[in-house]
């Protein structure tokens, strides 16, 4: 098969993209709290059972001679976990002008920043459905590539008054990283109190919009809107979510040879799988995402890098 190259553009080394500027140092102003926010999308996503792992990666046996984890019994650990800590802004950004054909005026002006603090990622975009389309762009490969690393994620996504700098703005402010306000803290609600499993929601006011861009007659022939109804989907039991299986059903549809990484994503998963069946509240999110994969992998007739059934009830 054809390997394709979207994925493959979105490589491990680290780097930063500039966003524009409308912020300014807002450290040595008195001035409003509200005058220093911005509308825009900001996604909180929580990376499960990560702290576990890390703190588990420097002491792989206990006093009893056993493996606390499986992860933990792997040569090499420190380094999966740098892996899947690797976030590049520049190597999604030349993914999406690929995928989207940008020109460079719309290249340019792509705005997303982000920042990473312990088993956290934030980003935010404009509140447009090209940044939107961006931002769910670099999330849904962002969780392609923690999954590959062995890891599952969970996020909320808000629209609402942010106050975001990263680490491209160092250049221009001094001080660290700074992200607060409303649409922050609804993000962040929406991870731990209301995703539950491993998915991605956004919150109403976010997906109403998402609506009005996508069914709009104006904006229905927008370049992004089939993209952003591909991966945004309404979940069975209300909120909509990111289809974060949707990158491996375009590398499947496109018969790009994925097979390497099915294969790391299975073993992984059945190994976690079998370690966690005397946690229920673990292994049911485990669970729940393994059969939405078996579900993807068996429809494009690859039974073989499907999850065994032996490992799910």
């Amino acid at each position: 098969m054809t390997k394709g190259h979207s994925f493959d553009n979105i490589t491990d080394q680290i780097a930063n993209t500039p966003s524009k500027s409308q912020d300014s140092d807002i450290s040595s102003q008195d001035t409003p709290l509200q005058s220093v926010y911005e509308e825009r999308i900001v996604a909180f996503i929580d990376i499960l059972g990560f702290r576990n792992i890390v703190i588990n990666s420097s002491e792989h046996i206990t006093a009893a001679g056993r493996a606390i984890i499986p992860e933990a019994q792997e040569t090499g650990l420190a380094a999966r976990i740098y892996s899947a800590l690797q976030i590049n802004p520049e190597s999604y950004r030349e993914a999406f002008q690929a995928i989207h054909r940008l020109d460079e005026e719309d290249f340019q002006s792509l705005d997303l920043r982000i920042s990473t603090f312990s088993d956290s990622v934030i980003l935010s975009s404009a509140n447009t459905e090209q940044d939107f389309a961006y931002l769910i762009h670099c999330v849904s490969f962002m969780v392609r590539e923690l999954i590959r690393n062995g890891f599952l994620t969970r996020g909320g996504i808000a629209l609402g008054e942010v106050y975001h700098v990263d680490r491209s703005k160092q250049q221009e402010i001094q001080g660290i990283e700074r992200v607060f306000g409303p649409a922050f803290i609804k993000a962040y609600d929406l991870e731990s109190r209301h995703a539950g499993h491993a998915r991605i929601i956004l919150c109403n006011a976010m997906w109403q919009r998402v609506k009005g861009w996508t069914q709009d007659e104006k904006l229905t022939s927008c370049r992004y809107c089939d993209y952003i109804n591909q991966l945004i989907k309404r979940d069975s039991d209300g909120p909509a979510k990111i289809h974060t299986l949707y990158p491996y059903i375009s590398a499947l549809e496109s018969k790009e040879d994925i097979t390497e990484e099915l294969t790391e994503i299975k073993n992984r998963m059945e190994s976690v799988l079998s370690y966690y069946t005397e946690s229920p509240k673990v292994f049911s999110k485990l669970a729940r995402f393994a059969k939405e994969y078996n579900k993807m992998i068996k429809d494009f007739g690859e039974a073989n890098l499907a999850i065994s059934d032996y490992h799910l009830p």
